[in-house]
């Protein structure tokens, strides 16, 4: 009987980044986790999904960027685009530049 252990820990990694994920909005979502050190308070969150195994991600990653962009809310943008950025690379060129405009 082959294992079936590759697949098993893929399944708990994606579980846990979208998990994190998850974990990431609610808090970006509520003001009393903003102000003074939020950078640090977030930052074991962003680290986690900041990872090449987190682009499968990029779609709901691109969205949350937009919807952030639309909202003017330049803390959580800047949160969702690192991760963006370092988990999807070169393709997540495109949804930055427009985040920066």
């Amino acid at each position: 009987m082959a294992s079936t252990g590759g697949a098993e820990d893929a399944a708990t990694e994606r579980a846990a980044l979208e998990h994190a994920l998850s974990g990431l909005g609610t808090r970006l979502a509520s003001s009393a986790e903003r102000g003074p050190d939020a950078h640090r308070r977030f930052e074991p969150l962003v680290e986690e999904l900041r990872t090449p195994a987190a682009a499968f991600l990029r779609p709901d990653l691109e969205q949350r960027l937009a919807r952030y962009v639309d909202v003017d809310d330049s803390f959580a943008r800047d949160q969702i685009a690192h991760v963006l950025a370092d988990a999807c690379g070169a393709a997540a060129l495109p949804a930055l530049m427009r985040a920066d405009e």
